[in-house]
C-alpha cells in the first residue's frame, strides 16, 4: 500500500500580498517612467499586471496610496544608488562629488519619478500624505561624509545643517536640467555649483551671529 503523500501547504497569503504589492509598485513606476503622471492610472496598472482594478484597490485603497508607494520606492532606490557608489576609502571631497554625480544620474535617468519625488505639492500626482522621511537616509549619508573622520555621533548630527545646504545647492542645477531648463551649459553649471558646495561643506565659512 503506497504511503500517503503530504498535503500541499496552503500558499502564504502575506507573502503573496507582498509580492502583489511589489509588482503593482514596479509596474506603476514603469508607467510613470514611460509616460509621466498622465500614464499612471488604475486601469493602466490593471492592464499591465493582468488583474482587475478592484483587486488593486483591495490591496492599496486607491491611487493616492499607490502614488505614495512609488514616492517612497523612489527615495529607497535613490538611497541605494548613492550608498552603492560611496567609497569610504576615498577623500571626503571625492565622496561628495560621487553623491552629486549619483544624484544627477538618478534624476536624468528617472525624470518622471524625480518630478514626483520633488515636484510641487500642488500637483495632483504628488501624494499629500507621503512620508518626507524617505529623503532622510540620503541626507544622513551626506552628513556622515561631511563629518570629520572618526567623528562621534553628536558631531555627525551637528553637521546635518551643512548636509541640507549641500543638498539644496546641488539640487538646483540638477532639477533645472531634469526639467529641461538647462541644456547646452548644464554640465558646466553643475560642475561650478557642486565645486562650490563641496568646498563650503568641507570648510564651512564662519557665519555672522544672528539674534
Amino acid at each position: 500500500m503506497p504511503e500517503p503523500t503530504a498535503a500541499a501547504h496552503p500558499p502564504d497569503r502575506d507573502a503573496e500580498r507582498n509580492r502583489l504589492r511589489s509588482e503593482v509598485l514596479r509596474q506603476a513606476t514603469a508607467l510613470l517612467a514611460d509616460g509621466g503622471g498622465k500614464a499612471l492610472s488604475a486601469r493602466a496598472l490593471a492592464r499591465a499586471i493582468g488583474m482587475s482594478t478592484k483587486l488593486i484597490y483591495s490591496h492599496f485603497g486607491g491611487m493616492p496610496e499607490i502614488e505614495a508607494g512609488v514616492y517612497a520606492l523612489g527615495f529607497a532606490e535613490l538611497t541605494r544608488a548613492l550608498e552603492a557608489g560611496d567609497d569610504r576609502n576615498r577623500s571626503r571631497v571625492d565622496r561628495l562629488w560621487s553623491v552629486a554625480r549619483g544624484y544627477r544620474a538618478f534624476a536624468l535617468e528617472n525624470p518622471h519619478l524625480f518630478d514626483l519625488m520633488y515636484g510641487p505639492r500642488v500637483r495632483p500626482l504628488a501624494p499629500d500624505a507621503a512620508d518626507r522621511g524617505g529623503a532622510a537616509a540620503s541626507l544622513d549619508l551626506v552628513a556622515r561624509i561631511i563629518a570629520p573622520p572618526d567623528a562621534a555621533p553628536p558631531a555627525v548630527a551637528a553637521v546635518r545643517s551643512l548636509a541640507y545646504t549641500f543638498w539644496s545647492a546641488i539640487h538646483g542645477p540638477i532639477s533645472l536640467e531634469s526639467s529641461g531648463w538647462l541644456r547646452t551649459n548644464a554640465t558646466d553649471v553643475f560642475t561650478d555649483v557642486v565645486g562650490q558646495a563641496v568646498r563650503a561643506a568641507i570648510n564651512p565659512p564662519a557665519r555672522a551671529h544672528r539674534p
